[in-house]
């Protein structure tokens, strides 16, 4: 290959200045859009309740209120929300890697009948969108008689 072809596809690869240039704004434009919900949160959670209601909005506080997290975990036992999403998790994640690893050492190394047909199972389940899974697992609990229950029965205190 000739140096003078090396520099142009060297040019295709990486592209004009223009280009470059181009991108980056266009990943910068990409990286506020992603990034603004989060920082409208933050200084959202910062500013006390009045300054929360304030038109025009005031997007940096000018007292900060670390007293609303405080407030917050008083109000709501988020520790104790927090410590059982822990064991929850914790819990399925062992249990299903106690099955998974006999089961895909099993799957790996030994021959039986149909082995190939259920290696084809495995595959075709995993590609299944879990949000099918949820509306299947809904819809299920919703003809179950233990979840029958109208809008707003919580609320009124109705049940049947």
């Amino acid at each position: 290959m000739s140096r003078r072809s090396e520099l142009s596809l060297d040019r295709i690869i990486r592209g004009s200045s223009a280009g470059r240039i181009m991108t980056r704004i266009a990943f910068a434009v990409v990286m506020l859009i992603i990034i603004a919900p989060f920082f409208v949160m933050l200084t959202t959670a910062l500013e006390n309740n009045r300054a929360i209601s304030e038109l025009p909005p005031v997007w940096w506080p000018h007292q900060v209120a670390w007293s609303n997290f405080v407030t917050t975990f008083h109000i709501v036992p988020l520790a104790r929300y927090f410590l059982n999403s822990l064991i929850v998790a914790g819990g399925a994640t062992l249990v299903n890697v106690i099955a998974a690893i006999p089961a895909g050492f099993a799957l790996a190394r030994i021959d039986f009948i149909g082995r190939r047909t259920f290696l084809i199972f495995i595959i075709a389940t995993q590609m299944i969108s879990p949000i099918v899974l949820l509306i299947a697992s809904f819809k299920l609990m919703r003809r179950s008689p233990a979840f029958r229950f109208r809008a707003g029965d919580h609320v009124s205190g109705v049940s049947g």
